[in-house]
Parts: C-alpha cells; structure tokens; sequence
C-alpha cells in the first residue's frame, strides 16, 4: 500500500476571453491538491488485482470559480505478467463536484454554470520488462490506451448552461513511453501522446467548440 500527496501551484491550461468581465484574455489557471492511496494483492507469481483511490481538490483563479470542486475516484484492475511484458487492465469510477451550491433552475442566478459529472475510465497497459540484450543498459517500453466515458448530470436546462446539460463526452488517449537508463542513476523518458474527444449535448453547436485532437511530446530525466 502507498500513500502520496502531492500540490500543483498554477497550472496554467490557456487563455480565454472573459465573458463576465474585462472581456480580455484571461488566464485560464488553477491549483491543485491530491491524495493518492494505491496498492496490490498478489494472488500468485504472476498475476496481481490492483486497486487505488485518489482524492483532488480544484482551485481556480478568480475568473474561472466555477470549476472549484472536489474529484474523487475509486479504481480496480488485473495485472498479469507475461514472459516479456506485463498486461494491466484496469477500471475507474471519478465523481467530481464543484464547491457551489447544487444549482438546479429554481436557485440559478445566471453567473455560475454547473460542471459536475461522473465518468468510467478503462485503461489497457503494456508494460516491456527490461531490454538488457540489445543496449549496454536496460531499456523498457510502455503502450498504453485510456477511454473514458464522462457524463455530465447538472439539472440546469440548455438555455441556462448550455455548456453542461446533457453533455457526455468520449475521451481517448493512446500513450507511447520509452524509458532508458543512461547511467547507474539516471534514466532519459520519452513520452509521445495522442488524444482526442468528441462531444454530445443538447446544444448542437457545443460540438464545434468543444471537440479537440491533442498531440503531446516530452523529454526529460
């Protein structure tokens, strides 16, 4: 069993115009604070349940309060472990809630949007174990895919958050990692990733603004 906290200070994610406000570009920033508890139960020499629980809090800057709130999730999956690589399958249930009041149309004021959800998480993991034949020093390769569900269960009616109701999103990011040992000590990381997502709502238009294909790359050690 392990235990981790851990604080992310301004985030910073992009600029957008203030609606409410300045009307000029603002930063869309935030803090963030999580507790992680994660373990495995060994039920023989190669295969392993997995399990983990993760607790977030969201603090926005002072343009984007609206997504303050609390995420939880709760996780369980499988590991095998195959002659050279290990197989993880796993699956998570997440439950955000923002720090507002549970807005429904009778105590909607017109300022605050309503961005609670529930979301099911499936991750496929391939794991190499470590290359040592072919380099000096070990090298392992990782392959992952992630799919999530994420449904969005705010009571606000489309013309009060047409953002929010009746949304649910599909998420999938396909995740390649190379990690090699340059030294006894150091390891070089490569990580390449690939994500997209498509939206569905009541607001026909929310589509158009909210669908996205996102490439990442990374170095570091």
């Amino acid at each position: 069993m392990k235990f981790s906290y851990t604080y992310y200070p301004k985030i910073f994610v992009r600029k957008y115009i203030d609606q409410d406000g300045t009307k000029e570009y603002e930063n869309y920033q935030y803090d963030k604070q999580k507790i992680d508890f994660n373990g495995f139960y060994k039920i023989n020499g190669k295969n392993f349940i997995l399990f983990d629980i993760s607790l977030s809090q969201f603090y926005y800057n002072k343009y984007f309060t609206e997504y303050d709130g609390n995420k939880s999730s709760f996780g369980l999956g499988i590991k095998h472990s195959f002659k050279p690589f290990y197989l993880k399958i796993k699956y998570n249930y997440t439950k955000f809630i923002g720090n507002d009041l549970i807005l429904t149309p009778e105590n909607y004021t017109g300022y605050v949007r309503d961005p609670r959800y529930e979301s099911n998480l499936y991750t496929l993991k391939i794991q190499s174990k470590k290359i040592k034949n072919i380099f000096p020093n070990y090298l392992e390769i990782k392959l992952s895919s992630t799919f999530e569900q994420r449904y969005f269960t705010t009571d606000l009616y489309e013309t009060l958050d047409p953002i929010h109701s009746g949304r649910k999103d599909k998420i999938l990011i396909l995740g390649f990692e190379i990690e090699y040992n340059l030294l006894n000590n150091t390891n070089i990381f490569l990580d390449l990733s690939n994500a997209s997502r498509k939206v569905c709502a009541s607001y026909e238009n929310l589509s158009n603004i909210k669908n996205y294909k996102l490439n990442e790359a990374s170095l570091g050690f």
